[in-house]
């Protein structure tokens, strides 16, 4: 099986709507160089799975076959107004490449489960990054996003 690699936000700004100034958001971010605390802990996320945390980033999974990972932020977003940048790098042993990956904005934390690393039927938002060609039509790496009000189940073959 591929590995399934799952990554919710790296970087926050949030626009001021009077200004439309960016504003850095730390407790929205992963930001070196002493990201990871003595104890493992990230602060202000929690993560988990196959995830690894260092001084300066989160690796998701590790370049091994089916592995899952995860980091999800412990404060909701509570802003009327922002934007989010993300910067991810994607690399590993082989040619084939994992499953990809996934940016989740969703009304609460996710569990573990089969929808890039996620559970499925959630109730948000989810950019998905594929770059697995699981139907052999050789239509991947592709980049697709899903808004699901809870009741709708993911098919990743459509």
């Amino acid at each position: 099986m591929v590995a399934r690699l799952f990554l919710l936000f790296l970087f926050c700004f949030v626009i001021n709507a009077a200004n439309l100034k960016p504003r850095f958001e730390y407790k929205y971010s992963f930001k070196g160089p002493h990201l990871v605390q003595s104890d493992n802990s990230i602060p202000f996320w929690e993560y988990g799975g196959d995830a690894i945390a260092s001084a300066d980033n989160i690796r998701i999974t590790p370049s091994l076959r089916s592995k899952k990972g995860w980091a999800w932020t412990k404060n909701p977003i509570t802003f009327d107004q922002w934007s989010v940048e993300c910067v991810f790098k994607v690399t590993g042993r082989g040619r084939i490449g994992a499953d990809g990956l996934a940016v989740w904005y969703t009304t609460q934390k996710s569990q573990e489960g089969t929808v890039y690393g996620s559970t499925d039927m959630w109730n948000g938002l989810g950019v998905f990054m594929d770059s697995f060609d699981n139907d052999g039509q050789h239509n991947n790496p592709y980049v697709m996003a899903m808004v699901n009000d809870g009741t709708k189940q993911y098919d990743h073959q459509r």
